[in-house]
């Protein structure tokens, strides 16, 4: 069976085209799972996938998903994906990248350069992966501890 939160963090991330939400409703619904908005969402035609988007947030809502304010902003992204990360929800590679993927709307802010220099070295110092995605973990907890949404700095 599909797991709901690892869906709704791909979502988040933009990882599922919004064409394949209403295939995901229905695999969904033929694993089992059930809300009023997945069979909506398992039955929306192809020409309307775009409002497939706020279809997709509600059902993983309703199927009891975390997911970040409707309206979320990249640095209320950056707390989300590093809260999944220390929640052991999220890998530390995939939630670093999901973090840093905020960075070009935040202006590449120095709050963000550990995690910027641990990606690249991720890449390219293969035996010291693990390492690695320890201190990708330290630095997540740390920019909770530092940081919540709307503070600057």
């Amino acid at each position: 069976m599909q797991d709901v939160q690892e869906v709704a963090d791909r979502f988040i991330a933009g990882a599922i085209p919004s064409e394949d939400f209403p295939r995901w409703a229905a695999q969904a619904l033929a694993e089992g799972l059930d809300s009023p908005t997945l069979r909506e969402l398992g039955g929306l035609p192809r020409a309307e996938v775009r409002e497939g988007r706020d279809l997709m947030r509600r059902a993983l809502m309703e199927l009891g998903a975390v997911l970040p304010p409707f309206h979320a902003g990249p640095e209320d992204l950056v707390i989300y994906w590093a809260s999944r990360m220390t929640a052991g929800t999220v890998g530390p590679v995939d939630g670093t990248s999901w973090m840093l993927s905020q960075a070009d709307a935040l202006g590449w802010p120095d709050w963000l350069n550990q995690l910027t220099g641990l990606a690249s070295e991720w890449d390219d110092w293969p035996e010291g992966r693990e390492q690695l995605e320890s201190e990708m973990l330290a630095e997540a907890s740390a920019l909770l501890a530092k940081r919540r949404p709307g503070q600057s700095g």
